[in-house]
């Protein structure tokens, strides 16, 4: 016998009859397929459904019916149906929905979760990604900030005293305090403020001071000892007219030229006594032995030498005396009667004669 058909067409108003079967072949109380109706939430029936089949109709002896089974068709999932149910339990709201498919549909989205536009975090897409960029920026912007702080550091001019500055340009100073120290501590002192780095056609000033009670801070200040104080620290043997033909100003230091060269400038109060007070000086060579630690003389002229020789610098005269190799040992000269320099190497004694001509900074 020819089993019966059942119909998958969707569901309609008017469903199609079943067709005719005999009527011994299917019991009457046999129930028709059962189609779904239109989802209440607007969803379309599918046609095409799963299907729960019940077992295999049984065999009696008394009948040989086929039972027909009945058909379960869930509704179909559509976009439509799906924004629907999204709006209704609250999740969603069609503008939201609809944008986020069209950010989607435009490639804007995450790519494994369809993620908008709109949830990237300041234009990055996670928020560790961020962090790093705003960390790496605020580091370079610290960088920056230290760089321009040392450049300006280095700008910065050294802080020079007026005394260091009144004679020549000097483009560093340093220190000496001679009012706590006895002489041998002094020598070491200046020794060492002799070896100091200094750039290339630099000046710096050696300044002597000492420190005295401030009543009005109740504190100390520092103020530069006097020519009288310091040169016969170093020149025990120095004829005591010297000294009296002298004025207050001095400047003691060294020049950076192929080493650091020493040198003395000191201002005189009286030309002919000072004059005559450095022949006298010379005449027993005691002068280069006074010399010693101040402007680093180490050389003696031979035994045949007696004096020293009258020479001309740039027009100007100058004394100085040989060693055995016919070297000089030591300069000096009266630049003007108001000014007397003291110097072993001979550029040095041309750049002092440079500085004294223009004392303010030029630019060179």
């Amino acid at each position: 016998m020819e089993q019966p058909r059942t119909s998958l067409l969707p569901a309609t108003e008017n469903p199609p009859l079943l067709p005719e079967a005999d009527s011994a072949a299917v019991p009457p109380d046999t129930a028709a397929p059962v189609l779904p109706s239109e989802a209440e939430d607007g969803a379309v029936s599918s046609p095409i459904s799963q299907f729960e089949a019940s077992s295999p109709p049984s065999h009696s002896s008394t009948s040989d019916s086929l039972h027909l089974q009945k058909i379960v068709l869930p509704p179909l999932r559509t976009y439509k149906s799906d924004v629907s149910e999204a709006v209704k339990k609250g999740r969603e709201t069609t503008a939201s929905i609809f944008s986020a498919e069209e950010a989607r549909r435009r490639g804007e989205g995450d790519a494994a979760g369809g993620m908008p536009a709109e949830s990237f975090f300041l234009g990055f897409r996670t928020k560790t990604s961020a962090a790093a960029v705003l960390f790496g920026g605020a580091l370079l912007a610290l960088g920056a900030g230290f760089l321009f702080f040392v450049l300006l550091q280095r700008n910065v001019p050294p802080q020079i005293t007026p005394a260091a500055h009144a004679l020549v340009f000097v483009n560093k100073e340093t220190k000496i305090n001679v009012g706590t120290l006895d002489r041998a501590d002094i020598e070491k002192q200046v020794l060492a403020a002799q070896k100091e780095t200094v750039a290339f056609n630099n000046m710096m000033a050696i300044t002597f001071i000492r420190e005295i009670s401030d009543p009005e801070t109740g504190g100390v200040r520092e103020e530069v000892a006097g020519i009288g104080e310091v040169l016969p620290l170093f020149a025990q043997e120095m004829p005591p007219d010297f000294i009296r033909a002298l004025s207050g100003e001095y400047l003691y230091g060294i020049y950076s030229v192929g080493g650091n060269m020493p040198f003395l400038i000191l201002k005189v109060r009286s030309y002919e006594n000072a004059f005559a007070a450095l022949l006298e000086w010379e005449k027993t060579m005691a002068i280069l032995r006074d010399f010693k630690v101040l402007l680093g003389v180490n050389r003696f002229p031979p035994v045949a030498i007696k004096e020293f020789a009258d020479i001309l610098i740039k027009n100007r005269d100058a004394r100085t005396i040989y060693d055995e190799e016919k070297a000089p040992i030591l300069y000096y000269s009266f630049v003007d009667k108001e000014t007397l320099v003291f110097t072993t190497d001979r550029t040095t004694f041309d750049e002092l004669l440079n500085r004294l001509a223009t004392p303010k900074r030029t630019l060179r």
